[in-house]
């Protein structure tokens, strides 16, 4: 499965610069199951994740339900962070993602504002 690569990173892995717009695994690279939850999860330092799943038409994918999706830990996160942070360091994936394990109905054509505006609200 082709995955796109939404924040720029060097892939300690390989010695491979990854640029945002780019398909993870370059060619001649094999994926790695366990490298790939990595890269799809917030990275505890830099506070954003690298790779999303890519459908066939280039839009990101929501993981739910089909084994990828994002860690609990990263659910529980989304819950803590604050307004700016939604907005510079979270994906829409990882928000209806986050939505939807609150049980939170959402539209699937809202925006990423949108979503941040429901948790937000949920929170009250």
């Amino acid at each position: 499965m082709p995955y796109k690569v939404i924040n720029t990173y060097n892939d300690t892995e390989h010695n491979v610069l990854y640029k945002k717009g780019d398909i993870y695994p370059k060619e001649g690279y094999e994926e790695n199951p366990e490298r790939i939850k990595s890269l799809q999860s917030i990275h505890p330092t830099y506070k954003r994740s690298f790779i999303v799943a890519e459908t066939i038409d280039g839009d990101q994918e929501d993981h739910k339900g089909d084994g990828q999706g994002e860690p609990d830990e990263v659910l529980v996160e989304i819950q803590s962070l604050t307004k700016e942070q939604l907005e510079e360091e979270t994906t829409i994936p990882q928000l209806k993602a986050y939505l939807d394990s609150e049980e939170l109905e959402y539209k699937s054509s809202a925006k990423k504002d949108d979503l941040i505006t429901l948790i937000l609200k949920s929170r009250e």
